[in-house]
């Protein structure tokens, strides 16, 4: 995918598939070096430029336009997406036994960002959700330390009421698709944007 910050959104819509894809089938697809591609990106940290835009939708398009390329409304409208994506992505494997291996990494470069960005809305997302990762990791390793020589069943159980039982990242979810769907339903659209420019020219 390319990592251009023109082609964020055509990025999101391929990874949006993707997560949804894995959601459903409950196959794993290693997706973090793809959201870290993102997250890591001028446009998540470098410096903002000023906008009079009004907030942006970016469902609708597959590409940004340049005058819109580090301001706030489009690091407000990725930051949205991709952080509901990257919990959707992540959060059926809070009922895997190998859930705090899978975590390292991500919690690893997480905090690497947190460090390297001086954005406070994203730091927090950051830092919540590598705290609550950690928290369901300690509990996961507390069970684990229960099923020395259980049998297969036994796991496959524990893993399905589990996956029936609520995520400890549900109320990240809750306030991500409400954040979502409020904010694109107030958006403009881009290509609107991008049309009603040029009736103002004219």
């Amino acid at each position: 995918m390319s990592p251009s910050t023109n082609s964020l959104p055509f990025r999101l819509h391929m990874l949006q598939s993707l997560v949804f894809l894995a959601r459903d089938t409950h196959t794993y697809i290693p997706l973090f070096p793809y959201f870290y591609s993102i997250l890591s990106s001028p446009l998540f940290t470098g410096q903002m430029k000023p906008s009079t835009s009004p907030a942006i939708c970016l469902a609708h398009n597959i590409k940004v336009l340049p005058a819109l390329v580090q301001t706030r409304p489009l690091f407000d409208a990725a930051f949205r997406w991709t952080g509901m994506l990257f919990l959707e992505w992540l959060n059926p494997w809070t009922s895997c036994l190998s859930f705090p291996e899978l975590v390292i990494a991500i919690n690893t470069s997480l905090r690497r960002l947190m460090k390297e960005n001086t954005n406070g809305k994203f730091g927090k997302w950051c830092k919540e959700v590598t705290q609550t990762s950690e928290r369901i990791s300690k509990r996961i390793v507390e069970d684990r330390d229960e099923f020395d020589g259980a049998s297969a069943d036994v796991l496959d159980k524990w893993e399905t009421d589990k996956r029936q039982s609520t995520s400890e990242f549900s109320d990240m979810m809750k306030r991500s698709w409400q954040s979502l769907e409020e904010s694109e339903g107030a958006a403009i659209p881009i290509a609107q944007q991008q049309k009603s420019k040029k009736a103002r020219i004219q």
